[in-house]
């Protein structure tokens, strides 16, 4: 069984960048960094995405 994965598009790009550069940046940090509001709804995108799942597998140690 495939899962589709959602496009991603130009902020949410910027994004995975930022939280590849600092997994442990906080949500007004990396607001600030892709210039968005820190209570924009993209910023809490991949939360329901399992983002966090994924970063504890991308990094064991957090």
């Amino acid at each position: 069984m495939s899962t589709a994965l959602p496009e991603l598009d130009r902020i949410d790009l910027k994004i995975l960048a930022c939280l590849q550069d600092d997994g442990r940046i906080s949500n007004l940090k990396l607001a600030e960094n892709v210039a968005l509001s820190p209570c924009h709804p993209v910023a809490d995108r991949g939360a329901g995405a399992g983002a966090a799942a994924d970063q504890r597998r991308l990094h064991p140690g957090l």
